[in-house]
């Protein structure tokens, strides 16, 4: 008899063995900026600083490090470049002359004539332009003791971009900013710049690479990675669930879901149930009902003391309250009227 027990119990142990899976979900968010739906032809200017020695120094200019000037050019091809590919606009233009006009690094805006001339000379409907721009690199080496040395090679990129109709008023009323940085660290001694150069270089382009994507990501709606998770257990039913909605069958794998809620009696799988019809419905782009069911699984939250669930409720219901809140721009800048996604 005491075996029956035992045994009973490790079977009711590993049924309620919870698992967390983690996978990443493509979401469309709205850019920054909202250009009506006559903007058909964008021209990209570049309006920064651009002083005669551009090299940091003489000994990186010796050594053939990337000038600022030759990192602008790799941030603004690739900028239309990854334009061209959204598709969003039926041209992106770049054109081939520097405007700035002011004495110094600073930023010097277009005039509201000027944007009207260029669009005149370009027949573009929008200009966006590139206000400042600022790239370095540098080399870091620190020793931790014991013989521990690391090498880090970093870079930091500053932008300041603006984005104007033909007639030559600004569609938001703050500039676009960036600001952003990337470093690798190595076993290899950065601190000898003539050793290092392709390194150097490489991360100065990825750096001005990454910064356009970061920009057109202001200028278009773009899709962005963003980690998501469903749990489950070793109950025949959540497997099952748990294999379809790994397959992508996010209605079938709700329906189980949903009939193991309604019968589940503990608040802590209940909150999980939820949270996983929660998923479902954002996977199947039913973003209001996957909010209704996170709002579920969280005013269920003050019931129990699991800190680990209440930080994942929290953090997913933060994420889709700002996806909802997102939508109606989207749907906007996308052309999308509400009533053909209800």
């Amino acid at each position: 008899m005491k075996h029956i027990i035992a045994f009973v119990a490790i079977i009711s142990f590993l049924n309620s063995c919870v698992s967390v899976n983690y996978l990443p979900i493509d979401v469309r968010q709205p850019a920054l900026v909202s250009f009506p739906p006559n903007v058909t032809k964008v021209l990209l200017v570049d309006n920064s600083y651009a002083p005669d020695e551009t090299p940091a120094n003489d000994e990186a200019e010796a050594e053939g490090i990337l000038s600022t000037d030759s990192s602008r050019t790799v941030l603004l091809t690739s900028l239309k470049q990854f334009m061209d590919e959204e598709k969003y606009f039926n041209t992106v233009d770049l054109y081939p002359y520097k405007t700035y006009s002011g004495t110094g690094d600073d930023e010097h805006p277009l005039s509201a004539r000027k944007i009207q001339t260029l669009c005149v000379e370009k027949s573009a409907d929008a200009v966006v332009t590139l206000d400042w721009f600022v790239m370095s690199a540098q080399l870091e080496t620190e020793n931790t003791g014991y013989f521990n040395t690391y090498n880090v090679l970093g870079a930091k990129l500053g932008a300041i971009a603006r984005a104007y109709d033909k007639d030559g008023s600004e569609y938001i009323h703050q500039p676009i900013v960036l600001v952003d940085s990337l470093f690798r660290e190595e076993a290899i001694d950065w601190s000898r710049l003539k050793n290092n150069v392709d390194e150097i270089n490489s991360i100065i382009s990825e750096m001005a690479t990454v910064g356009a994507d970061k920009l057109t990501g202001s200028l278009i709606p773009s899709w962005k990675s963003q980690m998501r998770w469903y749990y489950s257990d070793n109950s025949s039913d959540m497997k099952q669930a748990g294999k379809l909605a790994s397959s992508g069958k996010w209605k079938e794998a709700a329906a189980i879901w949903g009939d193991l809620f309604d019968k589940e009696t503990k608040v802590i799988k209940k909150i999980r149930l939820a949270s996983n019809i929660a998923l479902a419905n954002e996977s199947l782009d039913d973003v209001e009902n996957a909010k209704v069911w996170i709002n579920i699984a969280y005013e269920l939250l003050p019931e129990i003391s699991n800190a680990e669930l209440t930080k994942m409720v929290t953090l997913y219901r933060n994420e889709l309250t700002l996806r909802g809140n997102n939508l109606p721009k989207l749907y906007e800048q996308l052309g999308i009227e509400k009533d053909t996604v209800d």
